[in-house]
């Protein structure tokens, strides 16, 4: 097979060999083909984004006696690393330390504290939740999850991302769901 780049101009009029000309439609049409699946994968990358975090398991989550402040208190601690926020809150008459998840329930971006407004928000599609998570606002159509929690008998926060419970389903009433701060 002859180098296409070291031939000489044809005259007019004259055609391009078929095997010059079946190899440049090949090359063309690999190269639209790549150009398509690409602009595919980053369409479908940002319609469907996963951001999730820390996979499963359990985690020491610090000292019971950091988490004796004011309810209310959020902490950001193990937001990234762990995809966990930390959230003292009075439900149902009980004081409690709950760990919310930090993915959104749309499409499983990373939520950030917006402490101004008192709101997990989604920077991906606008979606909001109450610091219990409960959903507030946008496109979610369910509440965050919550993980299990439990204090040690040394004082330890340990958090277990392999118990997920679900808001929707009563699970948040289940007593692995918080740790009793009174």
């Amino acid at each position: 097979m002859s180098d296409i780049s070291s031939r000489k101009r044809l005259p007019e009029g004259a055609s391009v060999p078929r095997r010059d000309f079946i190899g440049m439609a090949a090359l063309a049409w690999s190269g639209i083909a790549l150009a398509a699946a690409g602009t595919t994968a980053a369409a479908l990358r940002f319609l469907f984004p996963r951001f999730g975090g820390g996979g499963g398991g359990e985690f020491s989550a610090g000292d019971i006696s950091d988490f004796y402040v004011l309810p209310g208190m959020v902490a950001e601690k193990y937001a990234r690393g762990r995809g966990v926020f930390l959230v003292r809150l009075r439900e149902d008459g009980i004081e409690k330390l709950v760990a919310v998840s930090a993915v959104c329930t749309h499409l499983g971006c990373r939520l950030n504290w917006v402490g101004a407004e008192g709101v997990f928000r989604c920077p991906c599609h606008g979606s909001s939740f109450h610091p219990d998570g409960r959903n507030a606002s946008g496109p979610a159509m369910r509440p965050l999850e919550r993980f299990a929690i439990r204090a040690e008998a040394d004082g330890r926060i340990v958090v277990d991302k392999g118990k997920i419970f679900r808001g929707e389903t009563g699970g948040w009433r289940r007593r692995e769901t918080y740790v009793p701060m009174s």
